[in-house]
């Protein structure tokens, strides 16, 4: 078929969340889950866009059809199927615009917003998880793990993970499109094992090592979460660092990026709600500028008073200094370069002598991928060096 039936998000806890939960028994962790979930679901659905075809502008709708399937083990390795909480969404390929016809989903939206959804997921099960005692800390990826577990018995509990990890060195590939390949490749038949079965074989493994998940769950029932909470940053505190760590890299930023940044940086001290709260009161008081929403963008752009005065000083800089100058290199010189360059094609030939004769200031080279900018700007180089100037 060519019509897209829809697409599987998951939502798989961290190791030690599995643990707690499935092992320990401790439900409350179970279902802070998958209250995660939902609310992850929910800010991911509002950039939710209707594909419209030609050339039209996506249409954001806001709205989709999806459905829920909770598990608890993952692929078995060599007969043991591990703890491992997980939930997979199916979103179906529809979403129903504003004049009430169903159309297709656009999933390019959808890719832009999973690292956000994620971050919302994580956020809001740390923050779950701290009303209910546990302790947090922060996994190899970001992810919230509860404290109190030993590396060798999450790594005894994640035999599908080294299964992966061990293929992928095997192969020499590293990054996630590898890893999903080799999770197909390695992974075994689901077993027929029953409940009781695989229950039997959790409970064995957490005695081998000195039954982690019931001593977990007994010293989070005596913690008081408020002591780590009063110590923790502010929602604002996240919001600043979000960003000045986004506009360090770009004047114009999304506002996916700087709340995913901003939840990762407050993990389990400030709910989603908190920081977007935060977020709004930024950018209604003037700390963030919101520019002008391209068509089809779902999702509202940021800059900065600080960003915006930058670049009216660079553009001012740049008008005060057109025709200010004196060439880089002289005529007889560029004639000189231009022969030493003969394999140069004629666009960047032409580059070549407007930058090296232009008399303003301030320059820009522009050009799309592999046209050989590199290239251009190395004969400039080689030319402003030839006629008198220093690296």
């Amino acid at each position: 078929m060519e019509h897209r039936a829809g697409w599987d998000a998951t939502f798989s806890a961290p190791k030690s969340v599995s643990l707690t939960a499935l092992v320990g028994g401790d439900a409350r962790v179970r279902e802070a889950h998958e209250a995660s979930v939902d609310v992850a679901l929910h800010e991911l659905q509002r950039y939710a866009q209707a594909r419209l075809g030609g050339n039209r502008p996506s249409e954001t709708t806001g709205n989709w059809a999806a459905a829920k399937f909770a598990h608890d083990s993952s692929r078995p390795v060599d007969g043991y199927a591990a703890p491992q909480v997980h939930t997979h969404v199916v979103i179906f390929n529809m979403t129903r615009t504003a004049d009430g016809e169903v159309r297709p989903l656009q999933p390019r939206e959808l890719y832009k917003t999973q690292q956000y959804a994620t971050a919302v997921y994580r956020s809001e099960l740390a923050t779950r998880l701290t009303t209910l005692g546990y302790q947090i800390e922060r996994g190899a990826t970001g992810q919230p793990e509860i404290a109190g577990y030993s590396a060798a018995y999450l790594e005894a509990s994640s035999p599908r993970r080294r299964q992966i990890e061990d293929r992928l060195e095997q192969l020499g590939q590293q990054g996630a499109a590898a890893s999903q390949i080799a999770a197909h490749q390695t992974r075994e038949s689901k077993a027929d094992l029953s409940h009781d079965t695989v229950q039997r074989q959790h409970r064995e493994m957490a005695a081998r090592f000195g039954e982690q998940p019931a001593r977990v769950i007994r010293s989070a029932r005596v913690h008081d979460p408020r002591q780590d909470r009063d110590l923790s940053p502010s929602a604002h505190a996240a919001v600043t660092f979000a960003k000045d760590r986004n506009i360090e890299r770009a004047a114009v930023v999304d506002e996916r990026a700087l709340l995913r940044d901003a939840l990762s940086r407050s993990m389990g001290n400030r709910t989603v709600g908190q920081i977007r709260t935060a977020f709004e009161h930024r950018a209604g008081g003037g700390d963030l500028i919101q520019v002008p929403q391209p068509l089809g963008i779902p999702a509202r752009q940021f800059t900065t008073p600080e960003m915006t005065a930058l670049e009216r000083e660079n553009i001012a800089r740049m008008r005060s200094g057109q025709s200010q100058g004196t060439p880089l290199a002289a005529a007889a010189l560029r004639r000189d370069v231009a022969d030493h360059y003969s394999h140069l094609s004629t666009h960047q030939r032409a580059a070549v002598e407007q930058v090296l004769s232009n008399t303003d200031q301030v320059q820009a080279l522009e050009g799309v991928a592999g046209s050989g900018k590199t290239t251009v700007l190395g004969a400039v180089r080689d030319a402003a060096e030839r006629g008198g100037l220093s690296r």
